[in-house]
């Protein structure tokens, strides 16, 4: 049996922490590192004579992580699947002052200005980053958002490899404990809870992509419903507690595997604090 996991669904409010990794730095510095690397991008595209508004990161819409299976019975109620959450987020971005400013921008315009922002890789100066998954990722060195991590974080290349890295560890990660025996083994025993309860699903990430490719959608009582026998039948069936442990102990097993990676983002983190403060303070 092939076990499909991730599932990942939207929430509002902030990222929700990583319980594996000891913070680098706290919430506060982490807005403060957004809210002046926004304030950098800003004043770097303004030279480029366009237009850019600081969007503070607390209007943006967050996701909540169930990289396993939903088990939380009362989020399930609340969201179902998070369909309720989806929407609003598409709402959200589509209304984004940047985004509908570069909407009506003519095309040729509009490529300026995302050029502007985000570069063309393809110079030998290009950043580059190997990720966990083999893939080599690259990104200009001289667009406005590598100017400003620049600013903020001084060693670029550094930091663009750190946090690459470390921003593709789930994967790794949530792939480790699908493969693992013990997992299978309460997928298997879910998928029995599930169909004792009349849903046919062998895995939680078939019962989820049953509902988010639903045309027309699901309606809304059978989502939450489907979404709160697959919570219950995750606690019932040990499930949840299997994944969070097999979880626990792979993070340690990537943590140790990438632990340069992770000590060099907190380090540059760190250090960036004060020149943050100073561009923020600045405005």
């Amino acid at each position: 049996m092939t076990v499909l996991v991730a599932t990942t669904l939207l929430v509002s409010g902030c990222h929700a922490a990583d319980p594996h990794r000891p913070p680098g730095i706290t919430a506060d510095q982490s807005t403060l590192l957004d809210r002046a690397e926004q304030f950098l991008i800003r004043d770097c595209m303004r030279r480029h004579g366009f237009a850019y508004t600081v969007v503070p990161r607390a209007t943006q819409p967050r996701y909540r992580d169930f990289p396993y299976v939903v088990d939380d019975p009362g989020w399930a109620r609340a969201h179902g699947y998070g369909t309720d959450l989806l929407r609003r987020r598409d709402a959200a971005a589509r209304a984004e002052p940047n985004t509908r400013r570069w909407d009506r921008m003519p095309e040729s315009t509009r490529a300026a200005a995302l050029f502007a922002l985000n570069g063309m890789p393809g110079a030998r100066t290009d950043l580059t980053a190997v990720l966990p998954s083999g893939v080599t990722t690259r990104r200009s060195a001289t667009s406005c958002t590598s100017q400003a991590e620049r600013r903020l974080y001084d060693d670029l290349p550094t930091w663009y490899r750190a946090t690459r890295v470390t921003e593709n560890l789930a994967p790794v990660r949530i792939r480790l404990v699908a493969d693992d025996a013990r997992f299978r083994r309460a997928v298997a025993r879910w998928g029995r809870c599930m169909a004792d309860a009349g849903h046919d699903y062998d895995t939680p990430a078939l019962a989820r992509a049953a509902v988010l490719s639903a045309v027309p959608p699901m309606p809304r009582r059978r989502e939450v419903a489907l979404a709160v026998t697959e919570a219950t039948c995750a606690g019932q069936t040990g499930l949840s507690g299997t994944a969070r442990r097999l979880d626990r102990q792979y993070a340690r097993t990537v943590d140790g595997r990438y632990a340069t990676a992770i000590a060099d983002r907190k380090r540059l983190q760190r250090t960036a604090i004060p020149r943050a403060q100073a561009v923020v303070l600045a405005r």
